[in-house]
């Protein structure tokens, strides 16, 4: 069972990040899961302007992938260290380059990349963002959750693991 780990390899707060490999590591506990780590890079994220034609400028797009390649990989070390369900399903981490900013785009990127790929399911963390904060910044999480045609899990900071799969009866 492939389940895709969307990371923000970037900007993701690292209590995000550390509480979704939790419940990552506790379902690769109890279920044969393969688990792909996938980040979005956006011109957006990296503050760039594209050219009139919509693209990235020339040799951006190879430099900037190999950093993201190298940040995503640090961040999925640095997370799964500890987790030993988690570092045994991880496959390797992939970063996919979407050129359009809006937020829609980069959501359609992930979806099509899971359906590709028969992912059983996206998961991600969240915020878990309210009122102004979430109208200001808007919301990756909430955008895949509603447009996706893939199931999606999103791991806010109250989501907690279940000790016991009988205690769900």
């Amino acid at each position: 069972m492939l389940v895709i780990w969307a990371i923000d390899a970037i900007r993701e707060p690292g209590t995000l990040l550390e509480h979704s490999a939790a419940v990552l590591d506790e379902w690769a506990s109890r279920l044969p899961l393969q688990v792909e780590p996938v980040f979005i890079l956006t011109p957006s994220q990296l503050d760039l302007a594209l050219t009139p034609d919509g693209r990235l400028p020339m040799g951006v797009e190879s430099r900037h992938r190999a950093a993201a390649e190298r940040a995503l990989a640090q961040v999925v070390d640095q997370h799964s260290a500890n987790r030993s369900h988690l570092r045994r399903s991880l496959l390797p981490p992939v970063v996919l380059m979407e050129h359009r900013t809006r937020t829609r785009a980069a959501v359609e990127a992930l979806e099509n990349h899971a359906r590709s790929r028969g992912a059983m399911l996206v998961a991600l963390p969240t915020h878990g963002r309210r009122g102004v904060a979430r109208f200001l910044l808007g919301s990756f999480a909430e955008t895949l959750l509603l447009q996706a045609r893939v199931p999606t899990l999103a791991i806010g900071p109250g989501v907690e693991t279940v000790p016991s799969l009988e205690r769900m009866a």
